[in-house]
This record gives structure tokens, sequence and C-alpha cells, in this order.
């Protein structure tokens, strides 16, 4: 694996108490937290109706948390659609201001726009917006915008259209490690040269109820309101909300163009936990990503002075990560003073932008330099986790000085539910620093070894076959999956959790089983070097508590530990990964209709790359529920015939199918040593957004494939039967071959 050399020439960010990045240290070196008072207009019912300190179902133990002050975002200069600049909504404003800020942090003369792209960590949970939504179809009235089923994918998208950005853009959720799961992909794209800037990072404002209560019940918010990490007084979270992006480039591109280099990223590394649970942290899967970010900067913990902890203040958590930092320096011989520190402590937990606040502080300890302290501590309750180790935590900052390297070193730790892992190596730019030219990396040779599906009425791979080559048409605008058997015996969720879990997470965990178990693979056992990636959007019926605590569906189920776990949109791909005990990396993504695409080329990068030897890529999609069909119907126009007819003039619209879709991924040389059946080769995945995205996805994985466009004898389209995109998809196809999507992958038979 080779060293990285990323440049960082911008960070821009927006966190409780806190409006941009210098106000940030300001708050951390004067140990300063923004837990307060949650506003009466930030949840939608009083806070007397769910405060409980018991924790019941649907109740809060605590009205505190870590919020934003309002704000107006600027839109002056910025491309965006009527509806969104009209009302942009909390989430959007919130992405558009810190992108924006990001992105002209740097010097622009330097930045291909067209070759500049966005990965954005952003929560799949309800949006104020969505659930407004909700409220609005049960009331039977119009909603303001469609832009509210797009909760997941919209920011980014919404991102890259206003800044007039080309290259690929898509969102992810990877929990509480998401931000730094951003940062890695944005990596691999700049080394890999398919883009040459990138935006990255993370966003997190979900509804501010939703999230009192999820945590309360998964038994982590703390009661006092107080985030103490590495203190014995430390009783739980506080939740926050923000964003935080930086603008990555290749280092020698980044000193060619005159950048300002705030840091250099050295090592990524990503795992999920084999063991443990979904809610408790394992320090084998915390030690893999170490080791691997280790290994990829060619470091040892000797090197560092700074780590930037997950220390979410709750104690188990703690006490788990102290001690996989330990088992790290042991096994390497080292005993470092380490200065251990958490921005949590200040802004509370961000969720999915966690790693970017981090990441911000880390950026602005090493400008000034000196080491942070860490709010709430106090040396003399520090935490018993800490005793039998060197590492300090500060009360006051100091001087932060070089390390034997010549250079100031930190680490920045990220680890979330479902055994999510993240660790990230950086160091303060030296000019004249000796970069490695990037590696040749082999032609794209992925083997496709195991076929899963549920599409509409058809519930198994087989039945989806034979109604593709019967050639069936849909009977409707709109295929739901209806009722499905689920295999009880298969897995090891006891039956009343399952009966608590959302579709989405069902019917994706069924279908994962069925393309695992067609390739022939076995489903105990741990497979550290295999994953998961699952395309998805926001679950409608996440929005069905929010109903429940305005009065509106007494009927609706409250919110409890289970049903908590079984509405979070990032846990689809844990499961998965629990079940199966996979260890590499694990997350969803989202990019709306080519979510299962983009989940497919993650999955082949990593397979390239080296990271792992097998993933399970896959997508799900339930857009027939009102709250998904309706949002639809106002961003594309369905169909109201019997059955869609894409690419006909005059077309009768849209349809929409619910479904889900998995393929177990193989390197091709290993899938061949292993004589595993082979139904494809992945030989190039492009993607892009902007004016004229479809073609340049066609001829960029067409390009990566090393096929000649004449070549191509079968082009499968997006074909909606939506007539504006289906014009755009055949004059791309057109210009390109002569018929193309967006991403199109270009498969070819195994030769």
């Amino acid at each position: 694996m080779s060293a990285r050399a990323i440049a960082i020439v911008s960070v821009a960010g927006r966190f409780p108490g806190a409006e941009d990045v210098p106000a940030l240290w300001r708050a951390v070196a004067a140990g300063r937290s923004a837990a307060r008072p949650v506003p009466a207009h930030r949840w939608p019912v009083p806070a007397e109706r769910v405060l409980d300190a018991a924790g019941a179902p649907d109740r809060a133990r605590s009205a505190t948390a870590c919020l934003l002050d309002d704000f107006q975002v600027d839109l002056q200069g910025l491309a965006l659609p009527d509806d969104v600049r009209a009302a942009p909504g909390p989430l959007v404003s919130l992405t558009l201001d810190v992108g924006r800020r990001a992105l002209h942090g740097a010097k622009l003369d330097g930045v291909d726009r067209a070759r500049t792209g966005v990965v954005l960590a952003n929560i799949a949970l309800p949006t104020d917006e969505a659930s407004a939504l909700a409220e609005a179809l049960h009331a039977g009235s119009q909603p303001s915008s469609g832009w509210a089923r797009a909760a997941c994918a919209g920011p980014a998208g919404l991102l890259a259209q206003a800044l007039g950005l080309g290259g690929d853009c898509f969102t992810l959720d990877a929990a509480c490690a998401s931000s730094l799961y951003a940062v890695a992909l944005a990596c691999d794209a700049l080394e890999r040269g398919a883009l040459d800037a990138v935006l990255a990072g993370g966003v997190s404002r979900p509804q501010a109820l939703y999230t009192q209560i999820g945590f309360t019940q998964l038994n982590a918010l703390s009661p006092s309101g107080r985030c103490a990490p590495f203190d014995r007084r430390a009783d739980g979270l506080v939740v926050g909300e923000g964003a935080g992006l930086v603008l990555l480039m290749r280092l020698e591109d980044a000193e060619r163009s005159g950048q300002r280099i705030l840091a250099v990223i050295r090592g990524v590394g990503l795992s999920n936990d084999v063991g443990g649970s979904l809610l408790s942290p394992d320090s084998e899967g915390q030690l893999r990503a170490m080791r691997q970010a280790y290994a990829q900067a060619g470091w040892t913990p000797a090197d560092v002075q700074l780590v930037e902890c997950h220390g979410t203040g709750t104690p188990r958590g703690d006490a788990v990560e102290v001690q996989s930092l330990a088992t790290l320096c042991a096994e390497a011989g080292a005993s470092p003073a380490w200065v251990l520190g958490s921005v949590k402590s200040n802004v509370g937990h961000l969720l999915t932008a966690a790693g970017a606040a981090a990441l911000a502080k880390v950026l602005a300890a090493l400008e000034h330099p000196a080491l942070p302290p860490t709010a709430n501590y106090a040396a003399a309750t520090t935490s018993p986790a800490l005793e039998a180790t060197r590492f300090r935590v500060l009360e006051q900052p100091e001087p932060w000085r070089p390390g034997p390297s010549g250079v100031r070193r930190a680490a920045v730790s990220g680890f979330g539910f479902g055994g999510i892992n993240a660790h990230l190596l950086l160091e303060e730019y030296a000019p004249g620093t000796t970069v490695s030219a990037r590696p040749a990396r082999p032609p794209v040779a992925v083997a496709i070894v195991g076929l899963g599906a549920h599409v509409g009425p058809h519930a198994s791979l087989a039945a989806v076959e034979g109604a593709v080559f019967r050639g069936e048409r849909p009977s409707g605008a709109r295929q739901p999956i209806g009722a499905f058997d689920f295999p009880l015996g298969t897995f090891r969720i006891p039956p009343a959790e399952l009966e608590q879990l959302l579709p989405q997470q069902l019917l994706m965990l069924k279908t994962a089983a069925e393309a695992w178990a067609d390739a022939g693979a076995p489903l105990r056992g741990a497979k550290p070097r295999a994953g998961a990636v699952i395309g998805l959007a926001l679950d409608p019926a996440t929005t069905n508590f929010h109903l429940r605590w305005r009065g509106l569906r007494g009927d609706l189920p409250p919110l409890d530990a289970t049903r908590t776990l079984g509405a979070l949109g990032g846990i689809v791909a844990s499961r998965i990964a629990r079940e199966l005990q996979l260890g590499g990396p694990s997350f969803g993504v989202a990019s709306e209709d080519t979510s299962g695409l983009r989940a497919l080329d993650v999955a082949v990068r990593a397979l390239a790359r080296g990271e792992v030897d097998v993933m399970l890529a896959g997508g799900v999609e339930l857009g027939c529920d009102p709250r998904s069909a309706d949002a639809l119907a106002r961003l594309r126009r369905l169909s109201d015939a019997a059955a869609p007819t894409p690419y006909a003039a005059n077309g009768p619209g849209a349809s929409v199918s619910e479904g889900a879709v998995a393929v177990v991924l193989k390197r091709l040389d290993d899938a061949r040593r292993d004589g595993d059946r082979i139904y494809a080769v992945v030989r190039g995945v492009a993607g892009a957004v902007g004016a004229g995205r479809l073609e340049r996805a066609l001829r960029g994985a067409l390009r990566e494939a090393g096929v000649p466009a004449g070549r191509v004898s079968l082009l499968v389209g997006h074909g909606s039967g939506a007539d504006a995109e289906d014009a755009e998809e055949l004059a791309a196809a057109r210009a390109v071959l002569g018929a193309g999507p967006d991403p199109i992958v270009a498969l070819a038979a195994p030769a």
C-alpha cells in the first residue's frame, strides 16, 4: 500500500457556539462547552411532554444539547433550483454555507472545477423537512418542496451544482466515523487521478428531538447534559450538529499551484468490528484501522504527539478507545506521552460531522501551534482507564513542539455504531518534503461472483430473471415489494427485534444473504478482509415517530432502543457486516437514482486498492411509500399509465419500483484462482455531475475499461420514461457510441 501525500488546502466549518474554525479554536483553547437548553422552536412538541429521567420509550433524559445558532445563508452567486433558492431549509443552508467557504478558502485559479468533486458524510435520519413532508401528507396538504425526500444525497448534489463543480459527487453514512470515511474516499479519488480536487467532510442536521430521544433509548445520552471525556464524572454524550469541510489536492499539485497547505494526510485506516455488538465497540476492530493507517504512513506511535480521540464521554466507549491506543503502543514497543483530546467536550457529538469537527480542531492546533485542552476534564477526577498509561489530557493549552521527525504529527479517530472504525494520520506541511510518485495501478478487473435480488413483487433472483427474460412490463407506475418472507433461522437477530426493524434493513439483509449464498461463501466465521457498501436513501418510515409525537398517529409504536437501531440508515450495511462477520469497511452511500451503482463503484475501488479481498455491494429502494412517491413526483413526472415507455417521445412518464439488489465482488485473478462462477467482470466505472455529466461519465467508464466505443454491443440505460431524462440520456449515448446512463458500468465477459 503506497504512502499517502494529500494536501489539505482549505477548511471551513460551522459548529455549535462557533460560526467558523477560528471561533472553534477559541472555544477549544478556553475549554468552553456549547451545551445549552434546547430552544423551544427546535422541538416539534414542548420539552415537558418528552422529558423523563428514567428514559422511557418516546422520552428524553435531558433537554440539553449543542445546537447551531440560527443563521441566514448567503445564496448570491450560487446556481440553484428556484424552489431551493426560495426555501433552502436548514440542512441545505448549512451545506451550502460551509461548502462555499471551504472552496473559496483556496486559490481558485489553481482549481479546475470540472475535475473537482464532493464526498460528503450526511446522516440517514429524519430532517425537519422530511418530518414536515410526512405531516403535510398526513393532513392532505401539499408540501413546499420535493427536496425533502432527498435528505441523504440532496445536499451534496445541490452543493456541486451551486458551485459549478463537474467532478464526481455522492454522500455516505458510516455512522460516527463518516467524515473520516469521506476523507479516505476523497484521497483515493485523487490518488487514482479521477479528480484533481475534492471537497470532503461531513454535515449533520437531523431533527433535534429524534436524536435526543434516540440516544436516550440507546442509553448513551448524558442525563447531566455535560460531555466529559476521560473524566470519571462522564455520564454520556451530548448531541451536537454542524458541518465541516476540507478541500483536498494531491500534494504535488497543491505545491505547483501555490496553495497554502494546512496539513498533509499520510494515512487513513478503515475497518469494521467483527466482535462486539452493534452498540458496543470492540478493540480488535479499532486496532485494525489504526495499524492500517500507520502502515500506510510508515510511522510508529512515537512519531505522533496529539491524538484527537472519538471520545464521546460514554465511560465504556472511552475506556475501550484508551485500551486500543495503549495496545497499539505496546505492540510497537513504545510508550509515548500522547496528549489525548476530544472536541465533543466543546461542541457535542456531531454524528456524521464528528470527524470533520475533530479534523478542524487539529488543523487549528497546528496553525497556532498548541496542544489543546479538553473541556469538562480535571486531573483530579481523571478516568481510571488512563491511570496505567502515559497519556495526558490537558486542562490548559500547551506549546506544541515537533516530534522526532522534525514536524508536528497528529492522529484523528472516529468510531461509530455498528462497529465502524476510522483512523487518520496527518502532519504539518514542511516545504521540500519528498513526495513519492503515485504508483501505477493495474486496470480495474473485478469479478461479480454472486447475485441476489428482490424487485417489486419478484422476491428472489430467479423470479427477477424470469420476469426479465419473459419481457414482463410493470403493471403500473409503482411496483411495491409488498409482504415478503424473511428467513428467521438464518440470522442471529432475535425474532422480537426483527419485528421492529424497518423494511429497508430487512429487505437489504435478506437480499445480501441471498447473494452471499449464491457466491458459495460461508455465512459464519470472521472475514476481516471483506466488507459491504449499500446504496440507500432515507427510509420514509423513520418519520412515523414524528407523527406519533405530534399526536397525529397514536396507533404507531413508540421510539425505543430496538426501533432506534432498526431505523438507522447507517446500520443497514452494519447489520450485513455483523451477520456475515465482515471486518472490512461497511457503510452506506447515497446519490439518489445512482446509489446502487455508487456502492458498486466504492466496492470496486476498495478491491483495486488491495484493502479488502471480497466486497458485497448493493442498493435498496422503498420509493412507493407516499412520503417518497409524492416527493419523487415533484422532482420527476411519474406515470399514471399502466406501463412506462422509456425512450419514446411524449412517453407516459417515470415509474418507481421498490426492491433490493446485491452483488458479491472479488478481484478477477482471485476469483479465477478460487474457481468461482463469474457472472461478469467490471472493467470501468465513472461518474460526473453538472453539464454534460452523462456523456462524461460514459466516456470515463469506457476509458478506464480500455474499451473502444465501437465494441460496445449492449447498453443498459437508466431509461426512466421521463421525457427530459430520456432525451438527455439518448443524446449522450449517441454522442459517444450511437445509445447511455449516469454513471454507466462497462461489463465484459470473463476472458
